[in-house]
Parts: structure tokens; C-alpha cells; sequence
């Protein structure tokens, strides 16, 4: 499914990239693959051994800090701090990078701030912002126009609510006045 959708939108063809598949073990997995990412992770999802085949780009990697970036793209925040924790000293100077819900950045901000992450792209407005600068268009855009459509189609609803109740308010009021004449 990730090689299909990363196919169909020109991102990477199948050799520039390896999908390792789940980390079972939750922080205490993710310390592990962070430190000895060969041994707890030795073969993709289809079973080929991805570090030690010589025709593989991770043939010479041993350590996270081997690679020149890393990303992580989760929507939790819990999931986005333990990944974190867990991996940013055996990262050493390589730059950890998140792409995150809009619901996690609170959460992810303050390591941010600290340095601790380098970079993020946050929710689908940080994703469309994304792919207008790097002049890569794919579904965030998409998303971003249905939503700003829906956002002034409620706005609109509101407005004429609102005029709806003030109508409502001036002709009770004009009723009560003439009960009262």
C-alpha cells in the first residue's frame, strides 16, 4: 500500500526507500531499533534481509546516526514524544524531523523549541504549506481547498443563522408592542 500510494504521486520509486514495518514493544522497542536498528529490525515487510544485502542502500548503515535525516510521521502526540526520547541521543547530531497531526503539535512544540527536534510539518495546513514550496503537489493541497470550502460554507451558515435569530428577535418584539397597544 505505501509503495502503491508513493508510486502513484512520484515521491520515490521502490529503491530509494525500505519499509521495516512494525516496532513491536512500544518506548522499550523504539530505544532498541534506535540503538541497534540491525539486529531488531533485520528484514523488511516482505522478508529480505535489508542490511546486510549488498544490493541494498542500508548495506554500509549501522547506527540511525549513519543516515543524513531522520522522519518520523505519526498523529499522536504520546507516540511522537516516545519516539523522541527514545531516539534522540543514539541520533546524535542527525537531524530528527516530524510530520504530525495538528493535534500533536502542542505536545511536540516545546522539543521543537529545545532543539530536540529540528523540524515539522504539522496537520494538513503545515502539509499544503509543504507541498507549495517544494513545487510538489499531491493530496494535502486537495484536502486544504475541500476544507477551506466546507470552513466558509459553516461561516456562511452561521451568518445567515444569525440574521435568521435577529429577524426572529425584531419581529417577536414588534408583536409584543403591538399586544401591548
Amino acid at each position: 500500500l505505501l509503495a502503491t500510494y508513493l508510486a502513484s504521486y512520484n515521491y520515490l520509486n521502490s529503491s530509494s526507500y525500505i519499509n521495516l514495518g512494525y516496532i513491536p514493544g512500544g518506548a522499550a522497542g523504539i530505544y532498541n531499533f534506535a540503538t541497534n536498528p540491525t539486529e531488531t529490525i533485520p528484514v523488511d515487510v516482505e522478508g529480505n534481509q535489508v542490511w546486510s544485502d549488498r544490493n541494498s542502500f542500508l548495506a554500509d548503515t549501522r547506527l540511525l546516526s549513519d543516515f543524513d535525516a531522520m522522519v518520523i510521521l505519526v498523529d499522536s502526540s504520546e507516540t511522537a514524544r516516545v519516539w523522541i526520547e527514545q531516539s534522540r541521543l543514539p541520533l546524535g547530531a542527525t537531524p530528527l524531523l516530524m510530520v504530525i497531526s495538528a493535534q500533536a503539535e502542542p505536545m511536540v512544540l516545546p522539543y521543537y523549541d529545545s532543539k530536540q527536534v529540528q523540524g515539522i510539518v504539522t496537520g494538513l495546513f503545515g502539509g499544503a504549506y509543504y507541498e507549495q514550496i517544494t513545487q510538489k503537489p499531491a493530496t494535502a493541497r486537495v484536502f486544504w481547498d475541500a476544507f477551506a470550502v466546507a470552513f466558509f460554507v459553516a461561516e456562511v451558515i452561521i451568518v445567515v443563522g444569525g440574521v435568521w435569530a435577529l429577524i426572529a428577535a425584531w419581529q417577536a418584539r414588534l408583536a409584543r408592542k403591538n399586544e401591548e397597544a
